[in-house]
């Protein structure tokens, strides 16, 4: 029995699937937002140099 057939059986294994594929979606979806808008506010600033 293959996982498409074991989680069409049975309600609460595919319930607990559907909500851990919703978790990692929204973790990937967070972490993509946080990157694309920390490099934005990054971009407005001069980079501190040190010269020795």
């Amino acid at each position: 029995m293959d996982t498409l057939e074991f989680l069409s059986q049975d309600q609460e294994a595919r319930r607990r699937y559907e909500e851990r594929q919703k978790y990692l979606h929204d973790e990937a979806s967070m972490i993509e937002w946080a990157t694309r808008n920390g490099k934005a506010e990054g971009n407005g600033h001069t980079p501190i140099t040190q010269t020795i």
